[in-house]
């Protein structure tokens, strides 16, 4: 996308206010609507644990949900069922959505057992779980149990860097935060801390994230080096050859977008608190905070 000549307000209201169908690949249109009306249920789920969570970060739940029931392939065919039909080991799939990196920063200590409530609550909603029975070596039965889904993507669909482009740095210097004003973005505005965290905080302390918010950066980034740093560490980390590369290409599905549409724009970073009171930014593909590759491509920019 070309942003050259559109305020931080355009900008938004094109990346943040489009409907996830109009968003994603036709592929996936077909679970927007119903992604769009278990929103409530989150709620509801959520409030259960006393978490407060807006409508941007449940959405972001449900994506993370379908991303793996969608991009696993590791799943077992079910025969007599369609061709997409596989069966994902439970501990596969809860593993993964606890584990996710923005999953785990929105729960924290609570991530796995909001991530047992979401199996639970969704069951025969996005896929089966199911129950089978196997005979092992010594003679003994063992009871298994599945995620039966029948989503099951395209090789080049990634479902999350597909949606993680709704957050882009800002252009322009963020809101601030105040005691009776949520600051950040534009549109979307959601309270100054994550989780379950306090809203209510003295603006001496708000005042930190506003300090932060007014510094501007500049990105300047080799997409061929950032390609490289993410298929050595995937190869470190014991996956194949194979599997080190599709897993850096998944990666950079968005990371081309957005450098290509950020390019060396000076740019600002919304700020927030979590619980803790610890500071993160918000960002997917240009983070301050990221890894080492993310935080080299960033110039702070003085003027």
């Amino acid at each position: 996308m070309n942003i050259a000549g559109l305020t931080q307000l355009q900008i938004e209201q094109e990346f943040d206010n489009q409907k996830l169908h109009e968003e994603l690949n036709k592929e996936i249109a077909e679970f927007a609507e119903t992604v769009y009306s278990y929103i409530p249920q989150f709620h509801e789920m959520l409030s259960a644990r006393e978490i407060v969570a807006e409508d941007l970060e449940i959405m972001e739940v449900i994506i993370i949900l379908l991303s793996i029931l969608g991009n696993d392939k590791s799943g077992i065919p079910v025969k007599g069922h369609t061709a997409s039909t596989r069966d994902i080991p439970l501990e596969t799939v809860i593993k993964t959505m606890y584990l996710d990196r923005e999953f785990n920063k929105m729960f924290q200590e609570e991530s796995l057992n909001v991530a047992m409530d979401i199996i639970a609550e969704f069951d025969g909603i996005f896929y089966d779980i199911v129950k089978s029975v196997k005979r092992m070596e010594d003679g003994q039965f063992a009871t298994f149990t599945y995620i039966r889904s029948e989503i099951l993507f395209s090789e080049n669909l990634n479902l999350r860097a597909t949606y993680n482009r709704f957050r882009l740095p800002l252009i322009e210097c963020p809101d601030d935060w105040t005691e009776k004003s949520r600051g950040g973005y534009k549109l979307t505005k959601r309270k100054c801390t994550t989780g379950r965290g306090s809203e209510k905080q003295p603006q001496l302390v708000l005042d930190a994230l506003n300090k932060l918010q007014k510094q501007s950066w500049i990105h300047s980034q080799d997409e061929e080096l950032e390609l490289n740093y993410s298929y050595d560490k995937f190869l470190s980390e014991g996956n194949s050859d194979r599997m080190s590369r599709k897993k850096a290409n998944d990666l950079l599905l968005s990371t081309e977008e957005t450098y290509a549409t950020m390019e060396e724009i000076p740019m600002h970073f919304e700020y927030r608190f979590d619980f803790r009171g610890r500071i993160y930014s918000t960002g997917y593909d240009i983070n301050p905070q990221g890894n080492t590759i993310k935080k080299g491509g960033l110039i702070p920019n003085f003027e």
